[in-house]
C-alpha cells in the first residue's frame, strides 16, 4: 500500500498524466491493475506544466541578454 504523503505529492508530477494516459490506452479499464482514468490527476499535471513553462519563459527572457556570457 503507498503510504498517505505519497498519495498527496503524487499527482503534482507533470508526469502523472503521461504516464496514467498511456498506461489506460493501453490497459483500459479491464485490466485488473490497471485504474481508471483520472481526469483530476491529469488536470493538476497540465496545470503545473503550463505554470513552469510560464515561470521559465519569463525566466529566460530576463536572463537572456547575458546568457551567452555566462555560458
Amino acid at each position: 500500500d503507498v503510504p498517505g504523503f505519497i498519495k498527496i505529492i503524487y499527482p503534482y508530477n507533470p508526469m502523472v498524466g503521461v504516464v496514467d494516459g498511456f498506461r489506460w490506452c493501453l490497459f483500459g479499464n479491464d485490466f485488473p491493475q490497471a485504474c481508471p482514468l483520472d481526469w483530476k490527476h491529469i488536470g493538476i499535471s497540465c496545470a503545473i506544466t503550463v505554470f513552469m513553462l510560464i515561470i521559465g519563459t519569463w525566466y529566460f527572457r530576463r536572463v537572456e541578454k547575458n546568457f551567452a556570457d555566462i555560458i
